[in-house]
């Protein structure tokens, strides 16, 4: 009796911790954030720009550290000058022959997906991602637009993958803090715009665009959870 009354408790405690354990771990989680890029377009006649937006995500977690992710950003920026002297270098070496000035607009969108791992016990929450899928700028368009004369471009769209990292700050069950998230952010706007052919101008071909992006915000937590 003795040893039944033992191996019932027994397995009564290992099915209860087990249950704990998985309740820890919320099936789904929520975000809304603020977001920083800052934008490459790797261009020497572009300089780097800073973003402001904001976007958000949403997580479904499959046992104590894997879950899958998909993240939704939006950036926009301001009108901006730009002057291209006599001289300056095209990317593709081809040099200017009189200055040119203008002003443009860029903004830029990333639509990513893949695994996230992450700790999900106490109050400090760090995770790393690998993101891949697709991103938007019309950075592009508005160059061609402004310097060719062209109305539009073939290369607004592109591959994106995000590779990083932050912490969450675990506030109850359902709310987390999420005071750091940094990203490295590869877009790649990879084809050739051939300007009309009464501008003279040669064929560029666009190149990987390597930047940077910071985010914070709030996480809510679904479906487990203690």
């Amino acid at each position: 009796m003795i040893k039944r009354i033992l191996t019932i408790s027994g397995t009564t405690l290992l099915l209860a911790f087990t249950a704990m354990a998985a309740d820890e771990v919320p099936k789904f989680e929520v975000s809304a954030d603020y977001s920083f890029a800052h934008f490459d377009p790797a261009r020497n006649f572009l300089k780097v720009k800073n973003l402001n937006g904001g976007g958000g995500a949403f997580t479904m977690n499959f046992g104590n550290y894997f879950g899958v992710k998909a993240d939704f950003q939006g950036y926009g920026s301001s009108n901006f000058g730009y002057t291209l002297p006599s001289g300056a270098t095209l990317p593709n070496g081809t040099v200017t022959a009189s200055p040119t000035t203008g002003t443009l607009q860029g903004n830029l969108f990333t639509y990513t997906f893949g695994p996230v791992i992450k700790k999900h016990t106490g109050f400090f929450q760090p995770f790393g991602e690998v993101l891949l899928g697709a991103a938007h700028s019309n950075t592009y368009a508005n160059v061609f637009k402004n310097i060719y004369g062209a109305s539009a471009s073939n290369n607004n769209n592109g591959f994106a993958m995000v590779v990083g990292g932050g912490i969450d700050l675990r506030l109850n069950r359902t709310i987390t803090i999420r005071p750091v998230e940094a990203d490295y952010l590869l877009t790649r706007f990879g084809s050739t715009f051939v300007p009309p052919a009464s501008t003279g101008l040669p064929s560029i071909s666009t190149q990987n665009q390597n930047s940077f992006r910071y985010l914070a915000g709030v996480d809510f937590t679904f479906g487990g959870g203690k």
